[in-house]
């Protein structure tokens, strides 16, 4: 698959480190999750939008002060200010400022319909996540007393086999049988680790 054969195999020195508890790695899942992350940031924009929905009624007012001061060739000399107000707003839209109001609201209501939906859906993942792990540690357990019995069976199917009362045919479907145990507790601990790092993925 890559082009070389694999040198020196070594297996990791650890499994990532992992909340104790389903419910502390909900409550991390909560805080840091990328995918509600994002639909607070929906949230806060779908706000803003309806703020300025909701201000877009209200009058707006306009102020300016001028000030002038002329010399005349005579020495007469002249000021003059000017002050300005303006108040401008909406008097008749047809409906389309109030309407503007409540689609703003309707899409904040979505938003927040959306992260308790994604909430649900990590919460989801967590537990899923945790169940494949302790599945996983459960397997490697029932691997490991399998390897155990397996051993003893092939040693006591070769010490029969030193006294004739098993072939040796016998003595390699032992052997074969312990290979399959060591190959299944191999398959169990990557099983562990991919529980593991899936644990920190749904988080």
């Amino acid at each position: 698959a890559v082009g070389r054969q694999p040198g020196r195999l070594v297996r990791p020195s650890g499994l990532p480190a992992i909340p104790a508890s389903i419910d502390e790695a909900k409550a991390i899942a909560r805080r840091t999750n990328a995918s509600i992350l994002q639909v607070r940031n929906e949230i806060s924009a779908a706000e803003i939008n309806l703020e300025r929905a909701r201000r877009a009624l209200n009058p707006t007012v306009e102020g300016g002060l001028s000030s002038s001061f002329d010399i005349s060739e005579g020495g007469d000399s002249a000021r003059s200010s000017q002050l300005t107000l303006n108040i401008t707003g909406p008097i008749f839209q047809g409906g389309l400022l109030n309407s503007l109001i409540r689609q703003a609201r309707t899409s904040v209501d979505q938003s927040r319909a959306d992260l308790l939906l994604q909430q649900l859906s990590v919460d989801q993942q967590v537990e899923t996540a945790y169940a494949q792990l302790n599945t996983a540690r459960a397997n490697i357990v029932a691997t490991r007393e399998q390897i155990t019995a397996a051993d003893v069976a092939f040693q006591g199917t070769r010490e029969e086999a030193l006294l004739g009362a098993r072939t040796t045919l016998d003595v390699l479907d032992a052997e074969q049988e312990l290979l399959d145990a060591r190959n299944a507790n191999i398959i169990a601990v990557i099983a562990e680790f991919r529980a593991a790092y899936g644990v920190l993925q749904a988080i």
